[in-house]
């Protein structure tokens, strides 16, 4: 009986400890979203205005990189969707 009641315990405490690992892991933090965030905004405007931003040397990288934040954001992001809805509002 002590052998299964042991075994209990240790599947309990991987599960909690296994419970609580993403939370804190994986958590999105305010200043990454927003440094994606104008990051998009910078190559969204280059891109419609046919300039390119310094440190890229063609439109397409800067389109992948553009798809790769906006990607970041959407996945990332969604609890400061107000916030950087404000923050493009404010960059136009």
């Amino acid at each position: 009986m002590k052998i299964s009641s042991l075994k209990f315990f240790i599947c309990f405490l991987l599960l909690i400890c296994g419970l609580g690992l993403p939370a804190s892991a994986f958590a999105d933090n305010w200043p990454e979203c927003r440094q994606q965030k104008l990051l998009s905004i910078k190559l969204d405007k280059a891109i419609r205005d046919g300039r390119l931003v310094s440190g890229y040397k063609s439109k397409s990288a800067m389109r992948k990189d553009l798809r790769a934040a906006d990607k970041f954001v959407y996945k990332k992001c969604k609890r400061y969707r107000k916030k950087l809805r404000k923050l493009y509002k404010n960059s136009l």
